[in-house]
This record gives structure tokens, sequence and C-alpha cells, in this order.
């Protein structure tokens, strides 16, 4: 026999013997909302802290802005946008949030700026690999700002796109809770869209072009120490790219395919969504080398020259280090 709770809007789903699974899976509940209560505020603060100082410090310094610095400041706003996000989701671990509009908008809020964020990074990886795979004939653009501009634009225009595609199925009558969409909510089409355009295919880009700038920099006989430490940040970052992005997306896949989303799931989900929401942390790394280099790329784009081998290797240190 299959039984349904809902507690506190949250559907569990038990067979029998009915009192053993009622306790589990409400003890699995019960630590979903320690843990939502706990998790979301430390994100909150060090995003705002994090975040705040980037802006403050891409401002001072936006006369010396790349292309490179256009796609992260793309990148920047997606997470300060995501941060909006954070204190109705803190509030709602302690006192749940009925199913509305605002539900809607958060929910488009959360999944539109992440998906944002996906799709900047990897226009930032191939911009990357583009500027080390071919260095003379990305150094001679003459509009370089002009084309992540326009790169940038793009993203949010598929992300508008998406969102609204989406929407019908962020209508309350379509929630079990403020965050959560009934299961099977979604067609198979719009499904295979989230998953194959939202990660599987920026995936794909972002591991072939760090594989690649891998392997490119360590073909080159340059200097061994800065070699090291470009490697280092690609590494890191197709890393934070992977643990960030990959659980929530197997949790998309298992709550569309799984018929009884039980207590284990639902914890899952809880976690999975919260390591995504960390990524608006974890870019600061990229922050922080982009700026640590800043004086160095805008002194080094002056002192132009001839020779192939150091067009190379300044157009690697120029695009690698700002990671």
């Amino acid at each position: 026999m299959n039984v349904i709770i809902d507690v506190n809007c949250q559907f569990l789903f038990f067979t029998t013997p009915i009192k053993k699974k009622t306790n589990i899976y409400m003890l699995i509940y019960s630590l979903s909302i320690v843990f939502q209560q706990v998790a979301y505020l430390p994100v909150f603060f060090l995003s705002v802290l994090l975040n705040a100082a980037a802006l403050r410090v891409f401002f001072l310094h936006r006369a010396a802005w790349t292309d490179t610095h256009i796609y992260m400041m793309n990148l920047l706003v997606a997470n300060c946008l995501l941060i909006i996000f954070l204190p109705f989701r803190v509030y709602d671990a302690f006192r749940p949030l009925p199913k509305s509009k605002l539900c809607t908008a958060l929910l488009g809020l959360h999944y539109g700026n992440m998906y944002a964020s996906i799709l900047t990074i990897m226009c930032i990886s191939v911009h990357r690999y583009i500027a080390v795979r071919f260095p003379i004939k990305v150094h001679r653009l003459s509009n370089k700002r002009t084309i992540a501009l326009s790169v940038c634009a793009f993203i949010w225009l598929l992300d508008f796109t998406l969102t609204y595609v989406f929407y019908p199925n962020n209508l309350p009558e379509k929630m079990h809770t403020c965050y959560y969409r009934v299961h099977h909510s979604l067609s198979l089409r719009l499904f295979l869209i989230n998953i194959i355009t939202g990660f599987l295919c920026p995936l794909l880009i972002v591991t072939f072009c760090s594989l690649h700038m891998i392997l490119l920099l360590k073909s080159e006989g340059s200097d061994q120490k800065p070699k090291r430490r470009f490697v280092g940040v690609i590494i890191a970052n197709l890393t934070v790219f992977v643990v960030c992005f990959t659980p929530i997306h197997v949790m998309f896949t298992m709550q569309y395919f799984h018929k009884e989303w039980n207590g284990v799931l639902q914890e899952f989900r809880e976690v999975s969504d919260w390591i995504a929401t960390t990524n608006c942390c974890l870019d600061s790394i990229g922050y922080y080398f982009l700026l640590r280099n800043n004086k160095t790329q805008y002194r080094s784009t002056e002192n132009k020259t001839n020779n192939h081998m150091t067009i190379h290797s300044r157009s690697n240190m120029d695009i690698l280090t700002t990671e």
C-alpha cells in the first residue's frame, strides 16, 4: 500500500509498514529543514560581501576593461541577481511561503540566472581557447569589446526566452511548494531542452576548451612557473563548474523519471540545489585572478611586438590569468 503525507506542503512517499516508514521520512524531512536553515545563510552573506567587493573594484578600473572583463562582468551581474533569491530561500526555511506568483518569479530568478551563469562560463572558456589557439588573429582584432558585448546580449536573450518558455510550468498550480514543481510537470521536449541546452552542451564545450588549453600550454616551451599557474586556474574552474552544476542536473533527471519522490531523493534535491547556489561565491576565484592581474594585463597590451612567440605567450597570460 502506498501512502502520501503532506507536511507543510512537502510530499513524501512511503510503503508499508506505515509507522516505520513515516518515522524515517519525518526524520529526513526534519534534517532537510535544518539543512536549509543552516546552509543558505553563510552563502548569502559571503556572496554579498564577495560580489559587492568585486563590483566596486570592477567599476574603479572600468577604463582598463578588456573583452575578458566584459564577460566576467556579465557573470558578476548574473550572480548578483541570483543573490536576490537567497533571502527568500532563507525565510522559507524558517517559515514556508505560500504558493503564489511571487514563487513563480523567484523560481524564474533562481534558475534563469543559474543558466545565465552557465552560458557565460561556457563563453569565457571558448573565448580563452580561441585566444590560446589563435593568438595572432585574436591580437589583431579591433572589435573584441563589441563581440563580447554582442555575445553577452545574446546570452541574456536566450536566457529570457527559456525563462518565458518554462513560465507555465512555474505557476502556483504546478508547484508542490514555493520552490519545487510537481513531478512530471515538464514535457519530454522541455526536459531535454533544459538538460541538453542548459547543461550537457555547456559541459562538453567547457571540458573540451579546458583540456585543449592545458595541452596547448604544456606543449609550449615557456617558463614553467606561470604555465603551472595557468593550468591550475583552468583545472580549478573546470572543477568548480562540474561540482556546482552536475548534481542539480542529475537531480532533475532523477526527478523526471522517478515516479516516487521519497525522503532520500528529497534530501538530495535540497543538497544539490544548495551546491549550485554556492557557485555565486566560488566565481569569486575568477574575479580574484582578473583583478590581481589587471595592471599587468594593461601594461602588456601597450608593449606590442611583432614576434610570433612573444605575442603567443602574452596572449596566453592576458587571457588565462583572468580566470
